[in-house]
């Protein structure tokens, strides 16, 4: 974020408290650069927000579920003070899928452009019902000027695992511009065909690469999960 004298500041929010680790990186490395972190009293991760940079912004219900001693006001209330949000747009997240996070199913990739995936019911008949509810709270999105959200559906590949479930995904990708850098699998290969072809017409103008996900996904995220940008 942009402190009120224009200089570059970090809003440091509380990672998963079991991960102190991690959860002390920005601080570490403001105090490297000589940068102010500012610590909101608030969890929130990463993977549960995107904003458009013009003060539009997105997370899942998660965002309040983390925070049980807040009201929703509450919550949207230190968004709007330390990220500088104006519109607050809540999806539903993933039934089951124990991050809630925005970015295991969708990804804004313009202003006005989100993809967002998409279950076949004989997938899973819940989450495909979700994902369609979700794709309903995004095309009634005002952007101004009588814009409307254009949503590009997404395959999402199986979530069926050994004994426990594992979230696939091919949403949950980095953008270095002009490059997307997207999870793939060593199976679904149709599913997968399918998938590319959506992230070429959703971007036509970028170079999308594949980065096979097999392993790290188990862990609970793949490409967007493990990268931080600045």
């Amino acid at each position: 974020l942009v402190a009120a004298d224009d200089a570059l500041a970090f809003a440091d929010f509380r990672y998963y408290h079991e991960r102190t680790f991690d959860d002390a990186i920005p601080a570490r490395l403001a105090g490297l650069w000589g940068v102010t972190d500012y610590r909101p009293q608030m969890y929130f991760e990463g993977g549960n927000f995107i904003t458009d940079g013009e003060g539009r912004c997105y997370m899942t219900q998660g965002g309040y579920w983390e925070n049980p001693d807040a009201t929703e006001a509450e919550v949207e209330q230190v968004l709007k003070d330390y990220l500088g949000c104006k519109q607050i747009i809540v999806l539903k997240p993933l039934d089951g899928e124990g991050t809630t996070h925005i970015d295991m199913f969708s990804k804004l990739v313009a202003p006005d452009r989100f993809v967002l995936g998409r279950y076949g019911t004989d997938v899973d008949p819940v989450n495909a019902k979700v994902l369609d509810d979700d794709r309903d709270i995004l095309s009634a999105v005002d952007l101004g000027e009588g814009k409307t959200m254009q949503v590009f559906r997404i395959a999402m590949p199986s979530n069926a695992g050994d004994g426990d479930k594992v979230w696939r995904t091919y949403t949950n990708s980095t953008f270095v511009k002009p490059v997307n850098i997207w999870p793939t699998y060593s199976d679904w290969q149709d599913t997968q065909k399918s998938a590319a072809n959506t992230w070429k017409t959703a971007m036509p103008d970028w170079k999308h690469v594949g980065v096979l996900s097999d392993e790290i996904i188990t862990w609970g995220g793949a490409m967007h999960c493990v990268s931080r940008n600045i």
